[in-house]
């Protein structure tokens, strides 16, 4: 085991050595983690944290959460099985992440190393009771430019934005990104039933209170946070987690009601780059 979680760390710390040692002395200063110290450390995943940029131009081909998405010349805006149009929240650009993350995640390196990743998805589910969604890899070299919305999500936003005082659905915000290593949430742990007695989860839980995220913020990889109920099922991987307050007191302005998005694929398809097996978990606030 130990052979195992030294590996593990050699890789991360590759890119993140003092974060890694942080954690490590963190839980090692909490003498009731000692005897699961090795199991922490093998459960440290990186992600990218964003860092909103609000005021800053968006750029073509930038990673944005909101406004309008850039897809290749001639596609279509996504839309549900029953006919609605899903709303765009972001799209994240690859080569930014790459260069965050370099080869210091697993999961990383099963991104694509370029292109963008757009998320579309609607907060009230189908008639089948899933939250409808859409994830669009387009790779670097295709020729993009922003999409409209078609008629009817335009008005449905002007009635959005006319309620709330805001810039509704098509307000964007430019991001940066950060990067970070965290641990799983507590609950998560108890329903994969790892075994981690209750000092552990205690402190389980006080690191996710560290590693939340806040209204408008979004995370790409990682654990996710978690919900009223489980977010991902154990061999499903998270790409987009986006969380937002409520339109009248979100302090970000993106529109999109209040929740959290949790966009979530299969590892293995998320090997084989398949993003039509990618899901979304929405709650609500």
């Amino acid at each position: 085991m130990e052979s195992t979680v030294e590996a593990h760390l050699a890789v991360l710390r590759r890119g993140f050595g003092m974060e890694v040692d942080k954690w490590r002395t963190l839980i090692d200063n909490m003498g009731v983690l000692a005897p699961v110290r090795d199991r922490l450390l093998s459960d440290l995943r990186v992600c990218a944290r964003t860092e909103l940029r609000r005021g800053e131009a968006v750029q073509p081909r930038c990673s944005r959460l909101g406004g309008f998405p850039e897809l290749p010349t001639g596609a279509v805006w996504p839309r549900a099985v029953d006919g609605r149009c899903l709303w765009f929240l972001g799209q994240i650009d690859l080569a930014d992440v790459g260069r965050r993350l370099g080869d210091s995640s697993g999961d990383s390196a099963k991104l694509p190393s370029e292109g963008l990743l757009s998320f579309f998805a609607l907060p009230e589910p189908g008639d089948d009771d899933e939250y409808p969604a859409k994830v669009i890899w387009t790779p670097a070299g295709v020729e993009v430019g922003e999409l409209a919305a078609p008629d009817d999500l335009v008005a449905f936003a002007a009635e959005w934005s006319a309620s709330y005082g805001r810039q509704g659905l098509f307000g964007p915000v430019c991001v940066r990104f950060e990067t970070e290593l965290i641990l799983p949430h507590a609950f998560d742990v108890v329903e994969a039933g790892t075994g981690y007695d209750d000092p552990t989860l205690v402190a389980l839980l006080a690191f996710g209170e560290m590693t939340a995220l806040r209204s408008g913020e979004a995370r790409v990889l990682g654990w996710p946070d978690w919900g009223q109920d489980s977010v991902a099922s154990p061999n499903e991987r998270l790409l987009l987690q986006l969380r937002c307050s409520h339109p009248a007191v979100d302090p970000v302005g993106l529109c999109f009601g209040e929740g959290d998005f949790s966009f979530l694929i299969d590892e293995q398809a998320l090997t084989e780059s398949n993003w039509d097996a990618a899901r979304v978990h929405y709650e609500s606030g």
